[in-house]
């Protein structure tokens, strides 16, 4: 059974894929693991929440992880 990533595990990757600055922006930004579903053995999709420091408001973003 896959175990969730924690918010901060969910938010390292999330820069990474996303090719953003983690020391330059992550100190200002949130992100939230709302749900998870597993979709393979070792994988699972997860809807997230962020506040990023970058942008107003909240942004709702999906997904996947080994």
């Amino acid at each position: 059974m896959a175990t969730w990533p924690t918010d901060e595990q969910a938010k390292v990757q999330l820069f990474a894929l996303s090719e953003w600055d983690l020391n330059k922006h992550g100190n200002g930004s949130n992100v939230i693991v709302n749900r998870c579903l597993q979709i393979v053995d070792t994988e699972i999709a997860c809807e997230l929440s962020a506040q990023l420091k970058w942008l107003d408001g909240d942004t709702r973003i999906e997904a996947v992880f080994q």
